[in-house]
Protein backbone atom coordinates (compact mmCIF):
# COMPACT_ATOMS: atom_id res chain seq x y z
CA UNK A 1 0.00 0.00 0.00
CA UNK A 2 0.82 3.80 -1.11
CA UNK A 3 0.96 6.71 1.98
CA UNK A 4 -0.61 9.44 0.34
CA UNK A 5 0.66 12.90 1.89
CA UNK A 6 -1.69 15.27 1.71
CA UNK A 7 -1.36 18.81 2.57
CA UNK A 8 -4.08 21.48 3.29
CA UNK A 9 -3.87 24.97 2.62
CA UNK A 10 -6.43 27.25 4.57
CA UNK A 11 -7.66 30.39 2.40
CA UNK A 12 -10.59 32.54 2.11
CA UNK A 13 -13.59 31.34 1.15
CA UNK A 14 -14.36 30.51 -2.53
CA UNK A 15 -17.95 32.18 -2.13
CA UNK A 16 -18.80 35.32 -3.07
CA UNK A 17 -19.61 36.26 0.59
CA UNK A 18 -16.06 34.74 1.40
CA UNK A 19 -14.39 36.96 -0.99
CA UNK A 20 -15.93 40.16 -0.32
CA UNK A 21 -15.41 39.96 3.30
CA UNK A 22 -11.50 38.91 2.20
CA UNK A 23 -11.40 42.45 -0.10
CA UNK A 24 -13.17 44.26 2.67
CA UNK A 25 -10.50 42.86 5.38
CA UNK A 26 -7.18 43.66 3.23
CA UNK A 27 -8.73 47.10 2.17
CA UNK A 28 -9.26 47.94 5.83
CA UNK A 29 -6.00 46.76 7.12
CA UNK A 30 -4.22 48.57 4.56
CA UNK A 31 -5.66 51.98 5.26
CA UNK A 32 -5.07 51.27 9.01
CA UNK A 33 -1.56 50.84 8.36
CA UNK A 34 -1.45 53.39 6.47
CA UNK A 35 -2.71 55.64 9.08
CA UNK A 36 -0.50 53.92 11.29
CA UNK A 37 2.75 54.49 9.89
CA UNK A 38 2.19 57.97 10.77
CA UNK A 39 0.90 57.18 14.21
CA UNK A 40 4.32 55.13 14.26
CA UNK A 41 6.73 57.66 13.00
CA UNK A 42 4.94 59.86 15.54
CA UNK A 43 5.76 57.36 18.27
CA UNK A 44 8.81 56.64 17.72
CA UNK A 45 9.59 60.68 17.46
CA UNK A 46 8.33 60.89 20.51
CA UNK A 47 10.48 57.84 22.25
CA UNK A 48 13.50 59.08 20.70
CA UNK A 49 12.99 62.79 22.04
CA UNK A 50 12.39 61.25 25.48
CA UNK A 51 15.15 58.59 25.93
CA UNK A 52 17.49 61.81 24.42
CA UNK A 53 16.10 64.18 27.70
CA UNK A 54 16.38 61.27 30.07
CA UNK A 55 20.29 60.43 28.89
CA UNK A 56 20.77 64.98 29.15
CA UNK A 57 19.54 64.86 32.65
CA UNK A 58 21.78 62.00 33.63
CA UNK A 59 24.47 63.98 32.37
CA UNK A 60 23.61 66.88 33.85
CA UNK A 61 22.69 65.53 37.24
CA UNK A 62 26.29 65.74 39.67
CA UNK A 63 26.87 64.00 42.90
CA UNK A 64 29.91 65.75 44.81
CA UNK A 65 31.81 64.53 47.25
CA UNK A 66 34.03 66.58 49.27
CA UNK A 67 35.66 67.53 52.59
CA UNK A 68 33.07 69.28 53.67
CA UNK A 69 30.30 67.46 52.68
CA UNK A 70 27.75 65.44 50.15
CA UNK A 71 25.94 68.10 47.51
CA UNK A 72 23.34 66.93 44.87
CA UNK A 73 22.99 69.38 41.78
CA UNK A 74 20.35 68.38 38.85
CA UNK A 75 18.39 71.07 36.89
CA UNK A 76 15.25 70.60 39.14
CA UNK A 77 16.78 70.19 42.63
CA UNK A 78 20.10 71.44 44.89
CA UNK A 79 21.09 69.94 47.52
CA UNK A 80 23.91 70.04 50.39
CA UNK A 81 24.32 67.64 53.14
CA UNK A 82 27.46 68.64 55.55
CA UNK A 83 28.80 65.76 57.15
CA UNK A 84 27.98 66.71 60.78
CA UNK A 85 24.54 66.36 59.35
CA UNK A 86 24.56 62.56 57.99
CA UNK A 87 23.27 60.74 60.73
CA UNK A 88 22.61 57.25 58.51
CA UNK A 89 24.60 55.64 55.10
CA UNK A 90 24.09 52.57 53.66
CA UNK A 91 23.82 50.32 50.35
CA UNK A 92 20.72 49.14 49.24
CA UNK A 93 19.77 46.60 46.13
CA UNK A 94 16.43 46.33 44.78
CA UNK A 95 14.80 42.84 43.97
CA UNK A 96 11.63 41.69 43.19
CA UNK A 97 10.36 45.03 43.97
CA UNK A 98 11.81 44.73 47.54
CA UNK A 99 14.62 46.67 49.32
CA UNK A 100 17.23 45.18 50.70
CA UNK A 101 20.06 46.28 52.53
CA UNK A 102 23.89 45.48 52.43
CA UNK A 103 25.61 45.24 56.13
CA UNK A 104 28.08 47.46 56.18
CA UNK A 105 30.85 45.25 56.41
CA UNK A 106 30.04 42.98 53.37
CA UNK A 107 33.12 42.55 51.38
CA UNK A 108 31.08 41.43 48.66
CA UNK A 109 31.85 44.40 45.49
CA UNK A 110 29.32 42.52 43.07
CA UNK A 111 26.17 41.45 43.56
CA UNK A 112 26.08 39.30 40.17
CA UNK A 113 25.49 42.34 38.57
CA UNK A 114 22.67 43.83 40.62
CA UNK A 115 22.69 47.45 40.62
CA UNK A 116 23.33 48.37 44.15
CA UNK A 117 22.63 52.09 45.65
CA UNK A 118 23.65 54.68 48.03
CA UNK A 119 21.92 56.36 50.66
CA UNK A 120 23.07 59.16 52.86
CA UNK A 121 20.27 61.00 55.08
CA UNK A 122 20.17 63.51 58.31
CA UNK A 123 17.11 61.61 60.11
CA UNK A 124 18.02 58.81 62.67
CA UNK A 125 15.81 56.13 61.41
CA UNK A 126 15.76 56.33 57.88
CA UNK A 127 15.30 53.41 56.00
CA UNK A 128 15.02 53.07 51.54
CA UNK A 129 12.30 50.78 52.41
CA UNK A 130 10.05 53.94 53.16
CA UNK A 131 10.80 56.82 50.48
CA UNK A 132 13.63 56.55 48.25
CA UNK A 133 13.47 60.04 46.22
CA UNK A 134 15.54 62.91 46.76
CA UNK A 135 14.50 65.54 49.30
CA UNK A 136 16.41 68.01 52.17
CA UNK A 137 17.17 65.19 53.95
CA UNK A 138 18.21 62.36 51.78
CA UNK A 139 20.21 61.83 48.76
CA UNK A 140 20.01 58.19 46.59
CA UNK A 141 22.49 57.42 43.65
CA UNK A 142 24.27 54.68 41.90
CA UNK A 143 26.95 52.76 43.98
CA UNK A 144 30.37 53.23 43.55
CA UNK A 145 33.23 52.23 45.47
CA UNK A 146 34.90 55.59 45.47
CA UNK A 147 31.84 57.15 46.43
CA UNK A 148 31.68 54.25 49.65
CA UNK A 149 35.03 54.68 50.87
CA UNK A 150 34.70 58.20 50.90
CA UNK A 151 31.24 58.29 52.63
CA UNK A 152 32.81 55.69 55.20
CA UNK A 153 35.75 57.52 55.94
CA UNK A 154 33.54 60.74 57.21
CA UNK A 155 30.13 59.01 58.22
CA UNK A 156 31.46 56.65 60.93
CA UNK A 157 30.56 53.50 61.91
CA UNK A 158 27.23 55.04 64.23
CA UNK A 159 25.76 56.15 60.43
CA UNK A 160 26.21 52.93 59.15
CA UNK A 161 24.32 50.97 61.93
CA UNK A 162 21.21 52.79 61.82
Amino acid sequence: MARINRTITLRSSRTLIGRLFFLISCFSSLTVLIKGFRMLAFTGLLCLLLITGRWLLRKLTVISLDSQGISYASPFKKVRLSWAEVQTAGVYYIRNGEVCRIPPDATTPDLHHVPRKIFVSTNTDYSPCHDRRISDTCIHFRWSYDAWRVISAHTGKQAHAA
